[in-house]
């Protein structure tokens, strides 16, 4: 390995660890009161922009995809794999990055590892009109409105 591959190596492993800091931190500052809240909240900002500004100047992209639709072909890892075969929803969202992608110089140099949650629930209608949903809690919500 050389001189700029170790480089690189070291790199992706800081951006994970800080990563996962900022992830803490973040939910540290969310428990908070209002005023630390805003208090360190400006401060995690700055901190954010001087490691965006960091990395972006030695080539790096960092790409965070929570809150974003799952699609195939994303450069990620699922970690919660019993969803793999799950039939109680039709679309995921990125509900947390534990780390997250990251590119240099346009190739991916670290697979972002996720956990993904549902977020449409498939429905099928059945010959008689029926409606089945996939999940006893989501079935009984529909009788309990077609009741009323």
């Amino acid at each position: 390995m050389g001189n700029s591959e170790n480089a690189v190596k070291s790199d992706v492993e800081h951006i994970n660890a800080t990563w996962r800091f900022l992830q803490a931190y973040i939910g540290l500052l969310s428990q908070s009161d209002p005023y630390i809240r805003n208090k360190y909240q400006n401060q995690l900002e700055g901190y954010i922009r001087q490691f965006d500004r960091y990395y972006s100047g030695r080539g790096y992209q960092i790409v965070n995809l929570e809150g974003c639709p799952f699609e195939d072909g994303h450069q990620i890892e699922v970690l919660n794999t019993d969803i793999q075969n799950d039939e109680i929803f039709s679309s995921w969202k990125v509900a947390q990055m534990l780390e997250p992608i990251i590119l240099y110089e346009s190739n991916t140099v670290n697979v972002g590892k996720v956990i993904l949650t549902g977020v449409e629930r498939k429905i099928e209608e059945e010959s008689n009109g029926a409606i089945n949903v996939a999940d006893d809690n989501a079935k009984a919500q529909i009788k309990g409105d077609q009741a009323e």
